[in-house]
């Protein structure tokens, strides 16, 4: 039967098993491999701030870093337990800061300070095993212990590939590579007590380099072979060809692991008829039953747990406001307008899309587009957009005056709202005025929309509608949150 390798946040060119990001909720039951890489950089791209030198990141994607990696230490035990072999490669994964959620406040008022309160975030957390401190150094010589057991033919063809990034101090287990000098741990075989598994700990390869020695052990064959011109001519090929080859070798020394491991605590499949009632023992149905309750809690668990996550991405869809562009931006935007008492809602009809069209209660039309920008203003070509959607929704049969045109813009979006330049160019500020356009600063309808998602106040949000309405080409100023809400805030 065929193994099914499962790489999580590991990317093998040229290779068969199956690729899933850190970021995912997909089991590993299904893998009769794994091998697993802590590396959270798609989550250190999203950091826009630094904290002791390191990345300290948001709460959203805090959550999601610190809810991912209890779910693939959760999921890398039950694998191991299950008698799965899974390989970690040791690469340099560095610790963040993640948002505990928590804050402090100082002053009052205007003068408020809020302290967001952060913890240290080991990648290696998602390892279920002790590993001991965890240290970011980098490599080459290494050497066995001289007992490699299951990882001698691995460490025959794959050691002049390997660099270590990390090594492991006080790492209370058995090490089967070491470094030359300290012997230090960068690569160990554990079995956790009462697994039929195996956790391999790897130092990780230098794929390129394998890659590119195999490339030209066949550019070399081939030039012997057809002559220099052909060789020259097959680069591309020879490189693929090559990315496969290395790949196979890869998965190929995994599967020799695999099974050496499987090899070393093999037993006898017990027949079916050893489950009839006259073989149970007691303590066997006992525990049997409990392992039954527990995978329905585990079951209504996971269930409960997903719904969460469904609440609370719906409930966070505001803070769109403050850093998106593109749909979540549109999104958020229509939530914060509906919440303000308009009827929003985005218009797709043939070839006329607009990202919101909203109505106030006294049947006003406003038509808005929305704008993010990664370090800039929001410039003249969206206010041109703007003023052509308006002119195209008044040619429809049912439009029967030019509805008020609204310019939302996220500026500098990856920046913190107090530290961020003018929202819109000089220019779009001028177009604006000459068409009447409102323009509106989404980090401000932030402000107003949380607070009206919070209290229920037909005044405030009466007020907000007329500052929209009635801002003629200039940027909008929504009321100031109610003084109250301040206080409860701080």
């Amino acid at each position: 039967m065929t193994k099914q390798i499962m790489f999580v946040g590991f990317d093998l060119s040229g290779s068969m098993g199956k690729h899933v990001s850190h970021n995912s909720a997909t089991s590993l039951l299904d893998a009769d491999i794994v091998v697993f890489n802590p590396d959270i950089r798609e989550y250190i791209r999203t950091a826009v701030e630094t904290y002791q030198g390191k990345p300290s990141l948001d709460e959203n994607t805090s959550f999601r870093l610190t809810e991912n990696a209890r779910h693939w230490r959760q999921e890398l035990l039950m694998a191991v337990n299950s008698g799965k072999t899974v390989f970690v490669m040791m690469t340099t994964s560095q610790s963040v800061f993640a948002d505990t959620g928590q804050r402090q406040y100082s002053g009052t008022g205007r003068n408020r300070q809020t302290t967001r309160i952060v913890s240290q975030f080991d990648p290696y957390s998602a390892v279920p095993a002790n590993l001991g401190t965890v240290v970011r150094r980098q490599g080459e010589r290494m050497k066995s212990t001289g007992d490699l057991g299951m990882l001698s033919s691995y460490w025959r063809d794959f050691a002049k590939y390997s660099r270590y990034e990390v090594y492991l101090d006080g790492f209370e287990g058995k090490p089967r590579i070491v470094t030359q000098a300290g012997d230090m741990t960068v690569g160990a075989v554990l079995r956790p007590k009462n697994s039929r598994g195996a956790l391999v700990l790897l130092p990780p390869l230098d794929l390129e380099a394998a890659i590119a020695e195999m490339a030209d052990t066949l550019a070399a064959a081939a030039k012997k072979a057809g002559g220099k011109r052909r060789a020259q001519g097959n680069e591309g090929r020879l490189e693929s060809k090559a990315e496969t080859i290395v790949a196979k070798s890869f998965i190929g020394a995994l599967l020799e692991i695999d099974k050496a491991a499987h090899a070393e605590t093999e037993v006898t499949p017990p027949p079916s008829w050893v489950a009839q009632q006259d073989f149970v023992m007691a303590e066997e149905a006992a525990i049997t039953a409990r392992l039954a309750a527990n995978e329905e809690q585990l079951s209504a668990l996971r269930a409960a747990r997903e719904e969460l996550l469904g609440d609370l991405n719906k409930s966070v869809t505001l803070k769109a406001l403050l850093f998106e562009k593109g749909k979540p931006l549109e999104h958020a935007i229509l939530e914060a307008l509906n919440l303000l008492g308009f009827k929003a809602e985005p218009y797709r009809e043939g070839d006329s899309e607009f990202d919101a069209v909203f109505v106030a209660p006294d049947g006003r039309r406003l038509l808005g587009e929305a704008e993010g920008k990664d370090e800039k203003a929001v410039n003249i070509e969206k206010l041109d957009q703007l003023d052509r959607n308006v002119r195209e929704d008044f040619q429809r049969p049912e439009v029967s005056e030019y509805a008020k045109g609204v310019l939302f813009g996220n500026a500098s979006r990856l920046t913190t709202p107090e530290e961020r330049a003018p929202f819109f160019t000089e220019k779009c500020l001028r177009g604006a005025k000459r068409s009447g356009v409102a323009l509106v600063r989404t980090t401000d309808l932030f402000q107003a929309a949380r607070y009206l998602k919070e209290h229920n106040d037909s005044h405030f949000a009466a007020a907000c509608r007329s500052a929209i309405l009635e801002a003629n080409g200039e940027v909008v100023n929504f009321p100031p949150v109610p003084a109250a809400a301040e206080a409860q805030r701080e």
